[in-house]
């Protein structure tokens, strides 16, 4: 579960804090991302409901960790830039997706 990772370092949290916040020992965090253990199917539901995932994303389906349900895809229809950008989203892969965190959060902290 490598994404779980990526999710963790982009709260800056450790894995004693993500431990903490989902009710899980550290060690458990550590087996999780190193793939060692799995989780169970509500440790998985705990987990994508915290960073607002999907499941999928969580166990390496997908490199889209922007991933909208079919469901909420109106809300973006409803924007033709956020429509744009979604779908612009949905061709990176994981490591261009963290990125292009990365540069969000930078322009966000630009707002000051």
């Amino acid at each position: 579960m490598q994404n779980l990772k990526l999710l963790r370092k982009n709260r800056n949290l450790t894995q004693k804090e993500l431990g903490k916040i989902l009710g899980l020992a550290e060690s458990t965090i550590s087996l999780y991302e190193s793939g060692k253990r799995q989780p169970d199917n509500d440790s998985l539901r705990m987990i994508a409901d915290y960073f607002e995932v999907s499941i999928d994303f969580l166990l390496d389906r997908t490199g889209n960790i922007f991933a909208v349900a079919q469901e909420d895809a109106s809300v973006y229809a409803s924007s033709p830039v956020k429509s744009e950008l979604m779908e612009l989203i949905h061709q990176f892969d994981g490591n261009e997706t963290a990125d292009l965190l990365d540069y969000a959060k930078y322009i966000m902290s630009k707002r000051d």
